[in-house]
Formats: C-alpha cells, structure tokens, sequence
C-alpha cells in the first residue's frame, strides 16, 4: 500500500492547479487551447510580448501545472510552497518574448490520456510538438523564432520533440531530470 502510494506520486499528474494568472503580474495574454495529434486538448496561455521571437515553455512535472507548483490538495508536498512560473515570463515579455505556457496532458486544464499515468518524457511529446506547430500556425507568430524553454519534466519531453519539428531555433532545458529510456529511441 505504501508503495503504490509513494509511485503513484511520481507518475500520476494529481492535483495540478493553476492557481496563477498573467494579469496577476500585469501580463496581456489570451487563454489558448489546441489539440495533439492524439486527439489530448490542451490548455494554456499566450502571454503577449514581442511578434517575432516565442518561448514554448514546458512546465516541470508532476503535480504541476503551466502556473507552476502549489503544495495546495497535495497529501505528499513535494514542496513547502508555491513556485510561480509567471515571474520569469514577466522578465521575458519584458526582454520583447512573447511565452506560450500550457499544461502537459493530465496536468492542470489539460485533458487526461492513459489513466492519469505520466511517462516523463515520451508520453508528453505530442503535446511539445502541438504546442509548437500552434505557435508556427498563429497569424501572429507564424514568422517568428520558436524556442523552447524546458524545465525537468519539460526538458526530457523537448529533447525528444525538438528533432520531430523543424520550426523551433533553440531549445533551452534546466535542471533536467535522466532521460528515462534512450535518447534516439523511436518515440
């Protein structure tokens, strides 16, 4: 019981809030949503700045949402407090990005795919590749560099999808976790 418990912590999305919002930090945005190619609705946020670079930005894992972390409905805090990703999206509008935030399939306002389970990467690549291609199909931003900005979850779930693009110019990971299986497998 304890076991399945402490697993089910790191592989199942649970509770992931969004708790934040970019007004709250003074931030022009529009509530996104689109589709993987498995048919996963996704949603986030297009936070507006410049039209002619974007930041992709791919929240860490589990129990988190494109808003960041919060210990809120959480029986196992993973951390003692919130982590709020909007502080440094306001950096970046603030550099001339414009930064697409959007929650991982099971995670915050995303919809659910294969029982609520997290693969760490692989599983979460149609969602890295959609979240491109709806930036590079955006009448805004269709001629705009695309990059990524991955944080541990984020950064194994790019490096697998930034080979399947050919529309993102950078790709940008911190603190990645190990990649789970082999890095050139098929996907």
């Amino acid at each position: 019981m304890i076991t399945n418990y402490l697993s089910n912590s790191i592989v199942k999305g649970g509770v992931a809030p969004v708790f934040d919002s970019p007004s709250d930090y003074g931030l022009d945005y529009e509530d996104v949503s689109f589709s993987a190619k498995d048919g996963v609705n996704l949603k986030g946020w297009l936070v507006k700045g410049g039209t002619d670079k974007v930041i992709v930005q791919s929240h860490f894992g589990i129990q988190s949402s494109r808003s960041g972390y919060s210990p809120d409905g959480k029986s196992m805090k993973m951390w003692p407090e919130k982590i709020h990703y909007l502080k440094h999206v306001k950096y970046l509008v603030d550099q001339g990005y414009s930064v697409l935030m959007y929650d991982f399939r099971n995670h915050g306002e995303s919809g659910d795919f294969s029982n609520g389970y997290c693969g760490w990467g692989p599983d979460v690549v149609p969602d890295v590749v959609a979240a491109v291609d709806f930036v590079a199909n955006h009448e805004t931003y269709k001629n705009a560099q695309i990059g990524l900005l991955s944080i541990c979850m984020g950064s194994a779930a790019t490096t697998y999808a930034f080979g399947q693009t050919r529309r993102t110019d950078r790709l940008y990971r911190t603190k990645p976790p190990s990649v789970t299986a082999p890095l050139f497998s098929p996907v």
